[in-house]
C-alpha cells in the first residue's frame, strides 16, 4: 500500500487512525548508485535502512504525526556498501540485526505516544 493509498483509506475510516509504515533505504545520505540494479549487485550498507511512519487522523488526510527513525549509530554513517562498508570506530560498530529491531521498537513507541 502506498502512502497515497493510506491517505485515501484514512478518508473512508472515520472511526480509526490509519498508520502507514515504511521500511526504506535512505539513498540521499548514501554514497551508492541510485540505480536499483547497481545496489543489488554491489550490496547495501545496512546503515542506510530506516523506518518511517505517518499517522492520519480519522476521516481525513490530515497528518497527525510522522517521523523517520534511523538506526542508532548509523544516521551519519550511511556510506559505503555491504562489501566495502564505511569505516567505523569499535564503539559504533552495531550489527543491523540489533539496531533494526531497536529502531522498530522506537517507531512503535512514538506511534503509541502520538495516539
Amino acid at each position: 500500500m502506498s502512502r497515497k493509498d493510506a491517505g485515501e483509506l484514512a478518508k473512508i475510516k472515520t472511526d480509526v487512525h490509519v498508520i502507514w509504515i515504511e521500511f526504506g533505504v535512505d539513498a540521499s545520505m548514501a554514497m551508492i548508485d541510485r540505480d536499483a540494479e547497481a545496489t543489488i549487485v554491489t550490496g547495501l550498507n545496512p546503515g542506510c535502512l530506516f523506518i518511517s511512519y505517518v499517522i492520519f487522523a480519522p476521516g481525513t488526510t490530515i497528518i497527525k504525526a510522522q517521523e523517520r527513525i534511523y538506526q542508532d549509530g548509523y544516521r551519519a554513517q550511511c556510506t559505503g556498501t555491504a562489501i566495502q562498508p564505511a569505516p567505523q570506530t569499535s564503539d559504533r560498530e552495531r550489527p543491523a540485526i540489533r539496531t533494526l529491531p531497536k529502531a522498530a521498537r522506537t517507531a512503535a513507541d512514538q506511534i503509541m505516544r502520538a495516539l
